[in-house]
């Protein structure tokens, strides 16, 4: 599939604002970014303990960055026009959906009120700024369907972490109703599935949990096993942010004011139990021997999540590069290469120069 723009001409030379970009994709869309000649600037409300990308690969150190809360307005907006972004990735949040029921009101502050906050800022820049707000899967109101949710179904969350999601992309929709008809602002919303690779280090995450487990010579035990989740790899998620960004930029009406759904070909949607058992191979391991599981699943997970991204395919000519089996390979290379102290900056450009090459680049 050739892509219509070439992201390394949109992105030379120009000033990228990224909310939350100490984060696990936030280090990876900023090596991303670097890669194809960005100016990158980052905004977080403190270090991240569950990223290890940021740190290995001494991203603080390539790129200007301020630490302060997203709705401390007046920051933002000087921020904001001290730096004239291109475009704006807005990342920053709570990601956790454990940690979303333990501080729920903090959870709709930073991921509610956080992007009503980031959108309110860009008006300052009007339409020389394509802002891209970044959501999630868990949006939708979950009806266990055994088809890929679309970007025009129903809105809603039953916990924290997902009704804080469905409400910011309520306010970024209004946001564009509001202004973007009158050029005060060009934005467009994301919304990916499970997101693997090397360097999340996260609690409650799938992968990182089995390596501690298995450092520790321990089992990792999956609390809900047969769910199916839409896995994707990292940089596969990034390139569609980028690839809304850049159709922002050429003020493309099929994007404006438009969702995106970023998952795998169905073939991508495994159970948790095989992609553990896939990962345990690639790390060296027995599966049998590693894993043990839960007998209740917890009220708030449910069995079965499917993304259709049927509109990303035909509009942005985005798809998925990365198989699952691949996927878990690179992400316990990268780990591997971690433990082994190896030059992980190196490592991980290397990583993003192959995936960007299996794009056919106009």
């Amino acid at each position: 599939m050739i892509l219509q723009h070439n992201p390394y001409h949109a992105f030379q030379n120009k000033h990228v604002l990224v909310t939350g970009e100490n984060g696990f994709k936030g280090s990876w869309l900023c090596l991303l970014l670097m890669q194809l000649g960005a100016k990158v600037y980052g905004l977080s409300l403190e270090e991240n303990a569950g990223n290890l990308v940021y740190s290995s690969c001494q991203i603080g150190d390539q790129i200007e960055y301020r630490r302060f809360d997203i709705n401390d307005y007046s920051k933002l907006e000087d921020y904001i026009q001290a730096i004239k972004p291109s475009y704006i990735f807005h990342l920053a949040g709570q990601a956790l959906t454990i940690q979303a029921i333990q501080s729920p009101l903090e959870t709709f502050r930073t991921n509610t009120l956080g992007t009503a906050s980031i959108l309110e800022a860009s008006r300052v820049l009007g339409d020389s700024c394509s802002t891209v707000i970044i959501t999630s899967d868990k949006c939708y109101r979950n009806n266990e369907w055994p088809w890929g949710y679309r970007e025009v179904d129903v809105l809603a969350g039953k916990d924290p972490y997902s009704a804080s999601k469905s409400a910011a992309e309520v306010v970024f929709q209004s946001y564009h109703t509001t202004y973007g008809v009158s050029g005060e602002i060009q934005t467009a919303s994301c919304r990916a599935g499970n997101v693997i690779g090397g360097g999340d280090w996260n609690r409650d995450r799938l992968i990182p949990d089995c390596i501690r487990s298995w450092h520790n010579k321990e089992h990792v035990v999956l609390r809900n096993p047969q769910a199916v989740r839409p896995w994707n790899d990292v940089l596969d998620v990034l390139m569609g942010y980028i690839l809304v960004a850049i159709h922002l930029r050429q003020k493309d009406p099929e994007v404006l004011g438009e969702s995106f759904n970023f998952g795998p070909h169905q073939s991508g949607e495994w159970a948790v139990y095989d992609m553990v058992k896939s990962f345990a191979i690639h790390w060296g391991l027995t599966p049998t021997e590693v894993i043990s599981t839960m007998e209740e699943n917890p009220h708030f997970e449910h069995q079965i999540l499917r993304l259709s991204s049927e509109k990303s395919r035909h509009v942005l000519h985005w798809d998925s590069k990365v198989s699952p089996e691949n996927m878990l390979q690179k992400a316990a290379a990268w780990h591997k290469a971690y433990d082994q102290e190896m030059n992980m900056l190196s490592f991980s450009n290397e990583e993003v120069k192959a995936y960007l090459a299996l794009w056919d680049l106009p």
